[in-house]
């Protein structure tokens, strides 16, 4: 069994506990800020989410490496896909907005569909539960958003906002389950 000290920088980021954490309170401060002002943060929203899918993909490319079995190569596709979303809705912000209910409805759909399937098959995935539960919630908002794409930038942009909350913090009790399991292991 390898030891903390024997894995690659990249792969202890990317499985410590701590790492997760961190992703979960910047999803909910991200979720918060798209939930106070939805209408008149359209565009500042848009260019945060594009940083979010950056930081995202960046985040799932990590855990992708981290992990020695797996989902490993859904995971590294889901980062690649959030990165090359974050790249289009920054580059491209005013674009973007027609678009961005579509853009963000295929996104979750992915993404949940993903992290179901991750969290039912992979039996020794910590807070699996937390997982398949938050994979629900991204398949079925990104369902409805593909389902009613006129409902306009203010609603997508208010369920990105609690999709985000409840993302950061759902993100947040995996890293403390994470952080369970770590102490069990080393006790």
């Amino acid at each position: 069994m390898e030891t903390d000290s024997e894995l690659d920088p990249v792969q202890t980021v990317g499985a410590h506990w701590g790492f997760m954490l961190l992703y979960g309170i910047v999803l909910v401060a991200i979720g918060l800020l798209a939930l106070v002002e939805p209408k008149s943060v359209t565009s500042t929203v848009i260019k945060i989410f594009g940083i979010a899918m950056l930081l995202a993909g960046v985040f799932d490319i990590v855990a992708a490496v981290a992990d020695r079995h797996g989902d490993r190569w859904a995971r590294a596709l889901v980062g690649i896909l959030s990165m090359l979303l974050g790249i289009l809705l920054l580059r491209h912000t005013t674009a973007t907005i027609d678009f961005f209910g579509l853009i963000l409805g295929i996104f979750w759909l992915v993404r949940g569909l993903v992290m179901v399937i991750a969290g039912v098959t992979r039996h020794d995935l910590p807070g699996r539960g937390w997982r398949v539960l938050g994979g629900l919630v991204f398949t079925v908002l990104g369902a409805y958003v593909l389902g009613f794409p006129s409902t306009g930038p203010a609603l997508v942009i208010w369920i990105f906002g609690f999709l985000f909350l409840l993302g950061g913090l759902l993100e947040i009790a995996v890293a403390f389950t994470v952080r369970s399991a770590d102490k069990h292991a080393t006790a």
